[in-house]
């Protein structure tokens, strides 16, 4: 089983893109302070200002577009209706990434990578919401783990050995993994560490983080955001849509498929495998929270799950959007076992609040 997490809003508990776009504006405020308060004209080294006008724009961008298409919400009842809506929300998006880009919100990070894999490991809580107050009042943290998370990991990648990809339209790759490997956090915090334990506990979760494969955005030295794989077309265009996020899955699996593929031709020369299951088996499982995870969801051929959240379905505009569509959505304990690859165009779905709630329910235990 091939397992594809998206990251905001799935992974972790909200979305991450505040937060990271927090850092880069406190990054660029210190680079070019604002001008004094005495100051009788506008400048542009304000950048919470210049932050906060991004997302007005896009904010007011994304609500006139959606009050003027058609078929509303409340009548588009087909996948096809649905697909079209979702699709059409990538002009928006990408307008608002360009804005992103001519501002130069992130210009002048370099190293990129290293700096916001730092970032985003030092924004994260490091374990589960349950730890969000301790973990806010000791390190101001912005990133709070979906409860489970640490564990469902360590279930499906270490010990069964699954293959894991995040999927997402978050700008920055490198933030990605910096948050995935701030989960460790909370393990170094249960006993003293001297400086040279840490740095080795931290250089062995890297390189644990390395072996989970991300396909997203990347920023780049002048600051462009750009995709971080091989797209078929638009190869620079930034990834921002329902139809972007089925492409880069495909990227995943067609990656996961090349490496399985690739240790069964070394075993065959006495080499040792490596852990995921043969090819042909790397059936995919798509959890994502939000509608640009719908057409991932139902296009996954081992199931889909939707992570709703504390607040349960009646919180979630994917559930809703998924029951408008006539699509059946039990909770993961009551959903039947995702075994083997669907064998007709029906969607294999199930909704839970956590990774706890996934593992306790064994909907993934008949996989392989």
């Amino acid at each position: 089983m091939h397992i594809v997490l998206d990251f905001d809003g799935t992974i972790t508990v909200d979305d991450t893109i505040g937060a990271l776009a927090q850092f880069a504006v406190n990054f660029q405020q210190t680079r070019s302070p604002p001008a004094p308060a005495t100051a009788t004209t506008t400048t542009n080294h304000d950048w919470h200002a210049r932050w906060q006008a991004i997302v007005d724009a896009y904010v007011a961008a994304l609500r006139a577009h959606s009050d003027a298409y058609r078929p509303r919400a409340e009548t588009r009842t087909q996948l096809a209706h649905e697909l079209a809506y979702l699709r059409s929300l990538c002009t928006v998006e990408q307008a608002s990434v360009q804005r992103i880009v001519a501002a130069g919100l992130f210009a002048g990070l370099a190293p990129v990578p290293d700096r916001l894999f730092a970032a985003g490991r030092a924004a994260t809580a490091g374990g589960d919401a349950e730890e969000k107050a301790e973990a806010e009042a000791e390190t101001a943290a912005a990133v709070v783990l979906r409860p489970g998370f640490t564990d469902f990991l360590a279930e499906t990648h270490e010990r069964r050995g699954w293959p894991v990809s995040v999927v997402s339209i978050n700008w920055s790759d490198a933030w990605i993994r910096g948050v995935l490997a701030g989960r460790h956090a909370t393990r170094r915090k249960a006993g003293p560490q001297d400086k040279e334990q840490k740095e080795e506990e931290e250089e062995d979760d890297d390189e644990e983080e390395e072996h989970i494969r991300i396909f997203a955005n990347t920023i780049t030295d002048t600051g462009d955001i750009v995709p971080n794989f091989d797209r078929t077309t638009h190869k620079t265009k930034p990834i921002a849509s329902c139809s972007d996020k089925v492409e880069a899955t495909r990227a995943a699996e067609a990656a996961v498929m090349a490496a399985a593929f690739s240790g069964e031709c070394r075993h065959q020369n006495d080499h040792p495998p490596p852990a995921p299951a043969p090819a042909h088996n790397q059936h995919a499982v798509y959890i994502g929270d939000s509608p640009t995870d719908l057409e991932c969801l139902v296009e996954a051929s081992g199931g889909g799950i939707v992570m709703a959240g504390d607040a349960g379905p009646d919180a979630s505009k994917l559930l809703r959007a998924l029951a408008r569509l006539g699509y059946a959505v039990p909770h993961v304990s009551d959903a039947p076992t995702f075994g083997g690859v669907r064998q007709d165009d029906q969607p294999r779905l199930a909704w839970a609040r956590d990774f706890h709630e996934i593992l306790a329910s064994g909907i993934l235990d008949a996989a392989s």
